[in-house]
């Protein structure tokens, strides 16, 4: 019972912390696509794993725009800002509003679900934003920018695991025009 009491107590310190950090609204958007920014992201992702249930799942997207560079250097920044609000856009058609969604920062973004996710909906997920992120800038023949897609799909008492190694978004892109999964659900954490 001491113990139940004193996770209790852990867990309501931790829940006055995250009301007491809730960052203002403006401060939480990005300035150029209206997304949340990082930290916002951070908040609001740390706020929905200290509320999830040990049956619960979660599925972080890290998504990539391939070869951005290529658009500033060639098109300028203006059509790079047009290309990241426009990304935005589809991205939050693609999500529900329950769903953490925002710009990490250049052209990475970031989506979190929370709640009972099976790997096969995550996968499809994952392929819908590469199919939907296709964008062709500039005349013809112009320059087509896709997007690369990270998942990784924790599920149930590995949130500490996913909290100390997954989560603290850190890990730059090295692939291109693909999706990549990593479904931990089947590693055992104690």
């Amino acid at each position: 019972m001491a113990q139940k009491d004193t996770q209790q107590s852990k867990q309501d310190r931790h829940d006055t912390a995250v009301q007491a950090e809730e960052p203002k609204e403006i401060e939480a958007k990005d300035a150029l696509c209206g997304l949340l920014n990082r930290e916002a992201v951070v908040w609001h992702v740390e706020k929905r794993l200290s509320a999830m249930a040990d049956t619960d799942s979660c599925a972080l997207f890290l998504i990539d725009l391939d070869d951005f560079s290529q658009v500033n250097a060639t098109l300028g920044c203006q059509a790079g800002d047009r290309a990241i609000r426009q990304a935005a856009r589809i991205l939050s058609g693609l999500f529900r509003a329950s769903d953490v969604l925002g710009r990490l920062g250049g052209d990475e973004f970031v989506a979190f679900l929370a709640g009972q996710i099976p790997e096969k909906a995550a996968r499809a997920k994952g392929a819908q934003i590469c199919t939907q992120l296709q964008l062709v800038l500039g005349e013809a023949p112009g320059i087509t920018v896709t997007a690369s897609v990270g998942i990784c799909l924790v599920q149930g008492l590995l949130l500490p695991f996913w909290e100390k190694t997954i989560f603290p978004l850190q890990a730059p892109f090295h692939w291109t025009n693909c999706l990549k999964t990593w479904i931990a659900a089947s590693v055992c954490w104690k």
